[in-house]
């Protein structure tokens, strides 16, 4: 039931024109962000490579805020599209509920991830191929420098596979937020507000750091002393637990509704 139900999630997100879409609108975003930094590479000055672009995108730019929420409109309302147009009943007709809300978590956080991850390295082929931009001028790359330096086209992905987990997590508790209030504006939005609210208000320095996590910044209290592949197992367990949580909150909701007729 559960590889059922997540094949069907899997062809109306990832396999899907909106998917292409999102990812083409990231990439616009990322070269946007960093089009003063590639105007100062064209003409050398300054030069900066692409990781210092990726980086100062996630750092410093406000329109991340909007790329979590392109993020969230690839799948994020799936169970609000259900709900509205009342497929809902004939999907639990061949599945549990269990099944539905793992499948819908699943499938929308490997979608966000993909998605980031994709654009991260299309943002690297505009600005190396098409811009002039340069890989291999690196300024800084604080936590994880060895690899860095030492390989630079697994560490774009490694910036998209971070990025793309707090995006999930954040889009996470949008769609929990979707089972209260089945509204796909308002659902995407809250996605947006949670990436917001967790970069402006979790204190800086705290475990809990999204802006130094995004930033591939060691979060943990041993700081730069942190072994890399903890600091990056914590990165990505850290978002893991909050989509849990949320997971089994949405399971929640839905049996209520399922009680109370409400499906």
């Amino acid at each position: 039931k559960k590889m059922n139900a997540m094949k069907m999630d899997a062809k109306r997100s990832i396999c899907s024109v909106k998917m292409i879409i999102i990812i083409v609108a990231l990439v616009f975003t990322l070269i946007f962000s960093s089009w003063d930094m590639i105007r100062a590479s064209k003409k050398d000055i300054f030069a900066c490579g692409v990781i210092d672009m990726l980086g100062t995108a996630l750092m410093m730019d406000k329109f991340k805020v909007l790329m979590v929420m392109f993020t969230a409109g690839i799948y994020t309302a799936g169970f609000c599209y259900d709900f509205k147009h009342h497929y809902i009943r004939m999907i639990l007709a061949r599945t549990d509920l269990i099944s539905y809300s793992i499948s819908k978590f699943i499938v929308n956080t490997v979608a966000v991830v993909l998605a980031c991850i994709a654009s991260f390295y299309v943002f690297l082929v505009v600005a190396v191929g098409f811009l002039g931009a340069n890989l291999t001028q690196i300024k800084t790359v604080p936590c994880y420098y060895q690899i860095g330096y030492k390989f630079p086209v697994l560490y774009i992905g490694m910036m998209g596979l971070q990025f793309g987990m707090v995006c999930a997590m954040s889009c996470a508790v949008g769609m929990l937020f979707s089972v209260f209030q089945p509204n796909t504006f308002v659902c995407i939005g809250i996605s947006g507000m949670v990436f917001f609210s967790a970069i402006s208000y979790i204190p800086l320095g705290s475990i809990f750091d999204v802006y130094n996590l995004i930033s591939m910044q060691p979060t943990l209290p041993a700081g730069q002393e942190t072994l890399q592949g903890i600091m990056f197992l914590w990165g990505m367990l850290y978002p893991i637990c909050v989509i849990l949580i949320c997971t089994y909150l949405f399971y929640r909701r839905m049996k209520w509704r399922e009680q109370n007729g409400l499906l």
